[in-house]
């Protein structure tokens, strides 16, 4: 349960979760992570692997949440926020 008694649980193929919505980013942690991102060629940023990853999608597969974010709105401002991958899944905003 999420900390306003909300339910915030589910199910997927059988598999029970708990999906606890998280706090706002350290502020300093997200502006370093923006600084990182925004340091890197944007051809970098949004170049694909041999299995059409980015780096905001292995960001998210790893579950770095300030850096994904960071690169999130990087991927946002240009446009590219649902690049697909291989199994044709895309990361959103929403």
């Amino acid at each position: 349960m999420a900390a306003s008694g909300e339910d915030t649980g589910g199910a997927v193929a059988g598999l029970t979760f708990d999906l606890e919505l998280d706090p706002e980013p350290d502020p300093g942690e997200l502006a370093a992570a923006r600084a990182a991102i925004g340091a890197m060629d944007p051809r970098e940023l949004l170049r694909q692997d041999e299995e059409g990853d980015t780096l905001l999608h292995i960001l998210c597969a790893r579950g770095l949440r300030v850096p994904a974010r960071a690169a999130a709105e990087a991927f946002a401002q240009w446009g590219q926020l649902e690049l697909r991958e291989h199994r044709g899944k895309v990361i959103s905003a929403n």
